[in-house]
């Protein structure tokens, strides 16, 4: 009975996130299809992550994009859309500022690549959900990274970086996700 139930919620957390995609395809950002497929990823991400900071029903969820690639620009272009009843603010930051950004997510783009070490090391304590697309990003220390394989994308989700940083991941998001220790 127990299986029967987790295979349910498994295949319902599909639909739900699947539902949620089309809804953000829905509406052109001129990104490519994979650009547009993992910025509606962090949208839904977003929804089944609780901040210690309580980011509270009415207010405001912050993304900031730090360097740049095609999925930043995405990002850049959904401001003001809601998740749940908060509205999405999403600006670039610079590394400088990234500790003290206020952000609830942290998007790394892939131009960090080489600095990926120092600014994961800025963010040590803080309460940001770091996500990227750079290879194995949840292997080196990120908290939420993007897999290509057979031509879909994937969530890897470092479930240690995610406690560190005090933020809970909903289970249904776990469930779809693959877990790095």
């Amino acid at each position: 009975m127990k299986i029967m139930k987790t295979a349910f919620l498994t295949v319902l957390s599909f639909f739900i996130m699947a539902a949620c995609i089309r809804q953000c395809l829905a509406q052109p950002t001129g990104g490519s299809l994979e650009s547009d497929v993992k910025a509606a990823y962090i949208l839904n991400i977003m929804k089944f992550v609780d901040w210690r900071d309580g980011a509270e029903a009415g207010g405001k969820l912050k993304i900031g994009v730090l360097g740049s690639d095609s999925v930043g620009e995405v990002l850049e272009k959904l401001k003001n859309n809601k998740i749940g009843e908060r509205i999405l603010v999403v600006e670039k930051v610079e590394e400088s500022g990234i500790a003290s950004c206020g952000c609830h997510l942290l998007y790394i783009g892939k131009s960090e690549k080489d600095r990926l070490d120092d600014i994961l090391k800025k963010l040590k304590g803080s309460s940001i959900l770091t996500v990227s697309d750079l290879p194995d990003f949840a292997r080196k220390g990120g908290i939420a990274g993007f897999a290509i394989e057979n031509d879909r994308v994937k969530i890897e989700i470092n479930i240690n970086e995610s406690k560190r940083a005090g933020l809970k991941i909903g289970a249904k998001l776990l469930e779809v996700a693959r877990l790095i220790k």
